[in-house]
């Protein structure tokens, strides 16, 4: 391996812009300066892009980083044999998943009922459920899991939030955190659940799913670029019952 592909490997798992510094050292590539030449020959064939004033990923100060295309990334994901890859592949529970049914004591944005939308539009779109996790129970795992041919999909469900409690000695009581700042919360935790199920199940297509309401939007719009970047698809729900695929989904590793 030569050190352009060490760099350009630190650059593919960075979580984001990272900084001469920070590469060279984690690609054990020294000196300094010859990342710095790296980076800027990279950056002149368009491998990469460069940009001074901006935050690294890895430490945080300031400097001139760089950015791994998404032309690059997808070129260099390996590709793996058949039997490397029987292991990689989301394997449902030997039941059957339950039946999709909408509790109507609850809002419409509740994760169970945005869920049991979900679950209906995809087969209606030649999906078979092979996976439905128990949102009133809790159960964990996989929200909906479903295959289409040769095409696995691994999805997170969220819900928005709402105003009172639901549950407990609080019940019925005003929440003292807005819904708004709630659903970021939300949107944190299923950013790191999706990275989680692209990481076990690289070979599945993986999407987030949720009620389509303006602070989701905004979170959806200001990551975007990353979404995509990892193929990560996002269907939103309306209140009345509408899925709008808003970003599309794809698997990151190609198969035979």
């Amino acid at each position: 391996m030569t050190n352009s592909d060490r760099v350009l490997d630190v650059l593919i798992g960075a979580p984001g812009p990272a900084c001469d510094d920070c590469v060279s050292t984690r690609a054990s590539v020294f000196p300094r300066q010859q990342v710095f030449q790296i980076t800027t020959r990279l950056a002149s064939t368009g491998r990469i892009t460069r940009g001074a004033g901006r935050r690294c990923a890895y430490c945080g100060e300031f400097k001139k980083v760089s950015t791994i295309t998404v032309a690059d990334l997808s070129t260099r994901v390996p590709v793996r044999a058949p039997e490397q890859l029987a292991n990689e592949h989301f394997q449902p529970s030997r039941r059957a998943p339950r039946m999709s049914e909408s509790d109507g004591t609850r809002s419409w944005h509740w994760e169970g009922n945005v869920q049991v939308v979900l679950h209906r539009f995809l087969e209606g779109t030649g999906w078979t459920i092979t996976a439905s996790a128990n949102t009133e129970t809790k159960e964990r795992g996989i929200d909906l899991a479903a295959v289409k041919e040769r095409r696995e999909l691994l999805v997170e469900v969220k819900g928005f939030p709402v105003t009172t409690y639901e549950h407990g000695e609080k019940r019925g009581l005003l929440k003292p955190t807005p819904p708004t700042s709630q659903a970021r919360q939300w949107y944190s935790h299923a950013l790191l659940s999706i990275m989680r199920l692209r990481e076990k199940w690289p070979v599945a297509e993986v999407a987030l799913c949720f009620p389509d309401f303006p602070t989701y939007r905004a979170l959806i719009d200001g990551t975007r670029s990353s979404l995509e970047l990892l193929g990560v698809g996002v269907y939103l729900i309306s209140e009345g019952g509408g899925v709008f695929a808003y970003l599309e989904h794809r698997s990151l590793m190609r198969t035979p």
